[in-house]
């Protein structure tokens, strides 16, 4: 089920000034896009009447970059999914994949951050050297990003592109309208005379700095060195979840115990916009993102109406309440959400060095949540394998005082020889 606002479809969107039909039937023709065609020409299209063809005539202010902008800023807020830019004529551009298999490329897309459809990258300087001495790339780049410009930039040429709508919201709205003002011909003044005519040329070389994220995302670990936090996961821990959730492609995760939703937006940088997080807490919770489920409710008292999954890949235990925890691990199993393939995860499984709040002392140190230890215990009596994020208290000093612990379990299943 998706609790999206947003409408699911595949996009791809084109730019035209004089050139025919001929690429955007051929998508009509082979793929199920959604097409959008923004018209600065002057001559006709001979375009059928269909549902999934949506013709917009718009004001000549520029190369294929003012068409882009348009459909971003008008359509911020109304979709999802994955969306498609090119100009109309991409099989005039040599350096394309996509003439003559556009239906292998289009329907074989899955959603992504950036993906170029030219086969060759190129670099240049800050002049635009070697491919177009005299660009105000600098210039340019100091009204749109607030971050240093790169000595030298990566590209693709010809802006024949794909990201998804998850992507283009990790800017506010109003990043697209500063650009889009930027392209006008009204405005080229704003760069300083003919260097606004050459605004295109630096976008053709900045989309992928837009764009693109890196592989892995760990912007959100801000935890000081020492991740002395009493509460909520160490950043460590929080690495080593991600890992386990990026690196098995997990899609679907519950965690028990949101706190102040650090966790939460650890699994969701893991999924990457491709899954769906779920977080109970019986206290204040808030929505983070449009993948993100906040359930404000009794971890024991989840109802199969309350979960609009079929299967859950990935649960982790924090609110460190035995029986409530133990009570919906056996509605999930009764639900057939939890199965043999699910993976188990457990914070506050080790224990500390010395006494730092609420601990207890024992002869494997000093206890401080004892509910998940109990129930690492009891999924092994019934089969699962753990693995153990634990330190030795030896490790430990005033740099890095405690490890609070998880413990990753899994039912294990014999390998075939």
């Amino acid at each position: 089920m998706n609790s999206s606002k947003y409408k699911n479809e595949k996009q791809i969107i084109f730019t035209r000034y004089s050139e025919s039909e001929k690429c955007i039937l051929d998508v009509h023709n082979k793929t199920d896009y959604k097409i959008f065609v923004y018209d600065r020409g002057k001559e006709k299209l001979n375009l059928p009447v269909s549902d999934r063809i949506i013709h917009i005539y718009d004001e000549n202010n520029g190369r294929e970059d003012g068409g882009y902008l348009r459909h971003i800023i008008d359509n911020y807020n109304n979709y999802s999914g994955i969306v498609v830019f090119s100009q109309a004529d991409y099989g005039n551009h040599s350096w394309t994949k996509l003439d003559g298999d556009i239906d292998k490329w289009l329907n074989e897309l899955n959603e992504t951050s950036y993906k170029s459809y030219v086969i060759n990258k190129l670099s240049c300087d800050k002049d635009g050297n070697p491919h177009h001495f005299g660009l105000p790339l600098e210039t340019v780049w100091k009204k749109i990003f607030d971050k240093d410009p790169p000595e030298n930039y990566s590209f693709f040429p010809c802006s024949i592109f794909s990201t998804s709508w998850s992507t283009i919201r990790d800017y506010p709205i109003d990043f697209y309208k500063k650009i889009y003002d930027l392209t006008s011909i009204k405005n080229n003044s704003i760069i300083n005379n003919h260097q606004g005519l050459q605004i295109p040329w630096c976008l053709e070389r900045f989309w992928e700095y837009i764009f693109k994220k890196n592989k892995y995302d760990l912007s959100h670990l801000v935890q000081l060195p020492a991740q002395n936090v009493l509460g909520p996961i160490q950043d460590d821990e929080a690495l080593f979840l991600y890992s386990i959730i990026r690196g098995m492609r997990l899609k679907t995760v519950l965690e028990v115990g949101f706190g102040d939703g650090y966790s939460a937006k650890n699994f969701l940088k893991a999924v990457d916009g491709n899954g769906l997080v779920i977080s109970i807490e019986i206290g204040n919770i808030y929505k983070i993102q449009e993948n993100h489920i906040p359930i404000c409710k009794d971890a024991s008292l989840i109802e199969r109406k309350d979960l609009p999954i079929d299967k859950l890949d990935f649960i982790f235990f924090d609110c460190h309440n035995y029986d409530a925890q133990m009570i919906l691990f056996n509605r999930l199993k009764d639900f057939d959400i939890i199965t043999d393939d699910t993976i188990l995860a457990l914070h506050d499984t080790n224990t500390w060095p010395k006494n730092y709040r609420y601990g207890y002392d024992t002869d494997q140190g000093w206890v401080h949540q004892p509910a998940e230890r109990k129930m690492v215990n009891y999924f092994c009596d019934i089969g699962y394998s753990p693995f153990c994020l634990h330190t030795r208290p030896e490790v430990h000093n005033e740099d890095f005082p405690f490890r609070h612990g998880v413990t990753v379990m899994k039912k294990f299943k014999t390998l075939s020889i």
